[in-house]
């Protein structure tokens, strides 16, 4: 059980940071990274 929730925080995690980096392209018409 530990190990699921584990999974599902860092899955909401990665969504949180690809949500930044589609704010940053927008905002930027860049890429954070390649």
């Amino acid at each position: 059980m530990y190990f699921l929730n584990n999974k599902i925080k860092i899955k909401n995690i990665e969504n949180k940071h690809s949500d930044l980096e589609t704010i940053f392209l927008k905002l930027t018409g860049k890429k954070l990274r390649d």
